[in-house]
């Protein structure tokens, strides 16, 4: 039960973020490179990766951030949806 809850909560997520990458990363008609997105550059990538998932809740350019909130948003749609399924078959 609670792994089906986690897996909604995670495939939504993955969802929202990709909705959102679609819908704000691509300002001024060229979408913006994963890379730099997430902010991992050649070398270095686990060193790399906590300081930019820091960096994701410290001042981060406003398409970082709206990717980030479609993300979240995705997730609880997974929760509530999960929630509502599960209500319905009782």
């Amino acid at each position: 039960m609670l792994r089906n809850v986690i897996g909604f909560i995670i495939i939504f997520g993955i969802v929202g973020f990709i909705v959102g990458y679609f819908i704000f990363g691509h300002p001024g008609g060229n979408f913006v490179p994963l890379d730099r997105l997430v902010g991992i550059r050649s070398g270095g990538l686990f060193r790399q990766a906590g300081s930019s998932l820091l960096s994701a809740f410290q001042g981060v350019p406003q398409i970082r951030t709206n990717i980030l909130y479609s993300g979240i948003v995705g997730a609880v749609v997974g929760l509530v949806v999960n929630l509502a399924a599960r209500s319905g078959r009782r």
